[in-house]
């Protein structure tokens, strides 16, 4: 999905070397605890055990090239499942590539222009991008842009209709490795349970930040976001380098790492 800025921090981020759950490690063996999460791709964390068994099955099968399969039918039910009250879903290899077969359908016109983040201060559009565990009910929006927790090159994107359409659900040509890791993704997604540690009064009376379920958002401008950015890195917290977009409270902390996290939020509180 196409971010709101350039990427000017993305530079500072170092090379990583290997991932597991919620942590990177660089080549020199620092590790990162991950509130990037590639924008929500990686919200289940890396690595993740079930989704890495399904794609090792998928290969073992040979099923890596652009084909029909049977995984389009099971990614559109995965994904009625887990947004009540979705009527149509359409996918789609690219958001452009989705939005084009649409408004070339004659059902209606959409583009890039149309979609918003709830979360940030853009105008709203007719599409709203969906994320998981952010206390928004979207009960009103009628074209949903869900961030699936599934990121490889060319992966599938879903755009979901709270009204049935007249153009059938069926998925272009896209590797069956891509669809099956997407639908397991979304299967694991239902399930993922909240950490015990969580509060959503984490950052209650924060002037910087301001929480969202298990989102954090800036409450600054950008120059100042990308100060607080480098000294978190600095502390191995990486934020999202994408501001205005929100960093994701991970789905597994030691307490240790949970106190360094929520101590660098709020020492820098006692600076203002």
């Amino acid at each position: 999905m196409k971010q709101s800025t350039t990427d000017s921090l993305s530079k500072f981020i170092p090379v990583m070397k290997r991932a597991r759950g919620y942590r990177l490690y660089d080549n020199y063996g620092k590790r990162y605890v991950d509130l990037y999460q590639q924008n929500g791709h990686a919200l289940l964390g890396h690595r993740a055990f079930s989704l890495t068994t399904v794609l090792k099955n998928i290969i073992s099968k040979g099923l890596i090239f652009d084909l029909p399969s049977i995984y389009g039918s099971r990614l559109i039910k995965a994904v009625k499942e887990l947004i009540p009250g979705i009527q149509s879903v359409f996918i789609a290899g690219s958001i452009e590539q989705g939005l084009q077969s649409i408004t070339d359908s004659g059902e209606m016109n959409l583009s890039r222009h149309d979609i918003y983040d709830p979360f940030l201060k853009n105008k709203k559009g007719k599409i709203a991008v969906w994320r998981p565990f952010s206390g928004i009910t979207y009960e009103d929006e009628q074209i949903l842009l869900p961030i699936l927790p599934f990121s490889v090159g060319g992966s599938p994107i879903v755009i979901c209709f709270r009204k049935k359409l007249e153009i059938p659900e069926s998925a272009p040509l896209l590797s069956p490795f891509l669809l099956a890791g997407t639908v397991r993704a979304v299967y694991d997604l239902n399930k993922y349970v909240l950490p015990e540690w969580f509060s959503h009064n984490l950052l209650k009376n924060s002037v910087k930040w301001d929480q969202r379920g298990i989102y954090i958002l800036p409450k600054m401008e950008k120059r100042e976001y990308d100060i607080e950015f480098k000294k978190f890195l600095n502390h191995g917290i990486l934020l999202s380098p994408h501001y205005p977009q929100p960093s994701i409270l991970p789905g597994e902390l030691s307490s240790g790492e949970l106190q360094n996290i929520l101590q660098l939020f709020r020492r820098e509180e006692k600076r203002i």
